[in-house]
């Protein structure tokens, strides 16, 4: 796996902020059906945005406090945003879906 020394938000494009991931996180939980587990749309959601598979696994440095790949992390901030938007709802672990709004 790939590791940066440090990840400001200045070494990813800037389509990558977890602001600009709400769309397309609404739109690939919409491709899956309304519904999937977190690993199955972070899959689906790289797809969708092509993101090159050597910054789709890239992790935070040993060092750092973060144990996830830093654009899944990102996703995570941007479904915890659409969750207090009501546009999706979470059923136990990793598991998203839909809201009537979303």
């Amino acid at each position: 796996m790939a590791y940066i020394a440090n990840m400001p938000d200045g070494q990813l494009p800037a389509w990558l902020s977890a602001n600009r991931l709400m769309l397309w996180t609404l739109l690939a939980l919409s491709e899956l059906g309304g519904r999937a587990h977190l690993d199955v749309l972070y899959r689906r959601l790289g797809e969708v945005l092509r993101i090159p598979e050597d910054l789709l696994w890239l992790e935070y440095p040993p060092e750092a406090r973060q144990e996830d790949y830093v654009v899944r992390h990102r996703m995570g901030f941007a479904l915890t945003d659409l969750r207090y938007l009501k546009l999706v709802n979470t059923h136990g672990r990793g598991n998203w879906s839909l809201s009537d709004k979303g």
